[in-house]
């Protein structure tokens, strides 16, 4: 299990297995924090758009496998869908997969662990990708996959990278990698959730959140940032979701 010890004594670890958090205060009591990405799937999770993208996989899967020649009887036809079911399933398996890859592969380069690129030419291409962003955009490495926790609101979170990157400054930067942008109302939420527990630990002021999108398909990187003049908007924004979590906590527990 992973573990950090913050500045006021408190001793913050992290369950990989289970994207959990536990947390030790100086007093020696013990909590359980919320995860910053679990706070946001209860407030902000589409299920329209995560069932929309899980036909658009079973489509695509059917419309790969299928055959236009062939006359299929009924039971034929009954097998050959739940073939392309396990088909599709093992498709978004594969695709959860290739993001940890590259996930690795770019904390593991960032740390100067010089790794090695996949035997996968897919996965290859993007690590190459992201390997080359790195290279050209980051100027100064601060801090690599560190965990973070949240005194005021009792959350906690790890954040892929802390750096200074050309063009942009100081940012929190996290890797993101998919077929589209279409979650990305999110992402500068979780990182200003994770710079709250920095300026709650540190003090100091705001500073930049950087988006890396890696293209599963083409390996193309897009950027997105956000500065300090978003900060207050989303900073708003953020504690409105936590308030809506909080309400979510409350309401199961009056019903059990």
């Amino acid at each position: 299990m992973e573990k950090r010890l913050l500045k006021d004594g408190t001793q913050v670890k992290f369950s990989e297995g289970n994207h959990s958090y536990y947390i030790t205060k100086n007093d020696g009591k013990k909590d359980r924090p919320k995860s910053v990405t679990g706070i946001l799937k209860c407030a902000l999770e589409d299920w329209n758009m995560g069932a929309m993208s899980g036909r658009k996989n079973l489509r695509e899967t059917l419309l790969e496998n299928m055959d236009y020649t062939k006359q299929y009887s009924e039971k034929e036809f009954e097998e050959f869908l739940k073939d392309t079911n396990k088909k599709a399933v093992q498709k978004w398996t594969d695709a959860g997969n290739r993001g940890t890859l590259l996930h690795s592969f770019i904390q593991d380069y960032a740390m100067g662990k010089n790794p090695v690129l996949d035997t996968s030419i897919d996965i290859a291409r993007l690590q190459k990708a992201v390997q080359q962003w790195f290279d050209n955009k980051v100027e100064q490495t601060l801090s690599i996959e560190k965990i973070v926790y949240n005194r005021a609101f009792n959350y906690a979170g790890k954040y892929d990278l802390e750096a200074i990157i050309k063009g942009y400054g100081r940012c929190l930067v996290d890797y993101k990698t998919g077929s589209s942008l279409s979650y990305s109302t999110k992402y500068p939420l979780q990182l200003l959730a994770y710079m709250e527990c920095i300026l709650e630990e540190e003090g100091g002021n705001p500073f930049g959140r950087l988006i890396v999108f890696i293209d599963r398909e083409t390996g193309e990187i897009t950027e997105r940032f956000y500065d300090k003049k978003t900060y207050q908007r989303d900073l708003s924004i953020w504690i409105s979701i936590l308030n809506i979590a909080s309400y979510a906590d409350a309401y199961k527990k009056e019903w059990k």
